[in-house]
């Protein structure tokens, strides 16, 4: 059997996260997903048992899963930012890259900043661009359709040159994989219509996250915008 216990770890699928913001149950956490599911199915599932264990051995406490929840939440109330440290060190985590384009004002209520996660987490931190959130930069500055196209490629230019290390798309789960090269005319048309169902005070998630043709046109075209000359 292979042992990795002295390997040191880059997690390559993060999200930024603020530990004063937990509020809801613990369980609640490892269920995976948006939707209500109920506590008995949470508590049969792999990733909550395998926790638990976890947690058991890291923490010290044996017993039932209630004794071993309890001890953690005494720890996490206790001092947030040390209860991260304290699992970050046990897994021997030394990088992290981070997708920010989750949490969002648009998708949470609240972001953090990659600079506000390096003073929680101890380990290095590298940015993943989710090209979705440049684009609601985009629209929510009101810029036009050529400015929105030369600062969606300046946004990109300016992280990398802070030491981002790649692009990320969650375009299958807006308009799915089908994705088709679009012209700059038939862009610019549907941006424009965008922009103006935006202004009469619908959100910007709103109007995104809606699986319609204009939708899929924006998301088509940017998603592809920077690979169409190689």
């Amino acid at each position: 059997m292979l042992d990795f216990f002295g390997y040191h770890v880059i997690d390559d699928h993060c999200h930024p996260f603020l530990p004063m913001k937990e509020s809801k149950p613990f369980t609640y956490y490892l269920k995976l997903s948006d939707l209500e599911v109920p506590q008995q199915d949470i508590i049969n599932t792999f990733l909550y048992r395998q926790m638990i264990k976890e947690l058991s051995k890291l923490l010290g406490v044996q017993g039932s899963d209630e004794k071993i929840i309890k001890e953690r939440e005494k720890q996490y109330q206790q001092d947030p930012i040390e209860y991260v440290k304290l699992l970050f060190s046990d897994a021997r985590i030394d990088m992290i890259l981070v997708d920010t384009g989750y949490p969002s004002i648009e998708s949470s209520g609240y972001s953090i900043s990659l600079e506000e996660l390096r003073k929680i987490v101890p380990c290095k931190v590298k940015e993943i661009i989710r090209i979705e959130k440049v684009l609601y930069s985009l629209m929510r500055g009101q810029l036009s359709f050529s400015s929105a196209v030369e600062d969606f490629n300046k946004q990109i230019d300016e992280e990398m040159s802070k030491g981002a290390v790649s692009l990320k798309t969650i375009i299958a789960y807006r308009t799915g994989l089908n994705v088709k090269l679009r012209s700059e005319s038939e862009a610019e048309e549907a941006y424009e219509k965008l922009a103006s169902t935006i202004s009469k005070k619908k959100s910007i998630r709103e109007v995104l996250s809606a699986k319609t043709d204009l939708a899929k046109i924006i998301f088509d075209y940017f998603r592809l915008f920077r690979f169409r000359d190689e």
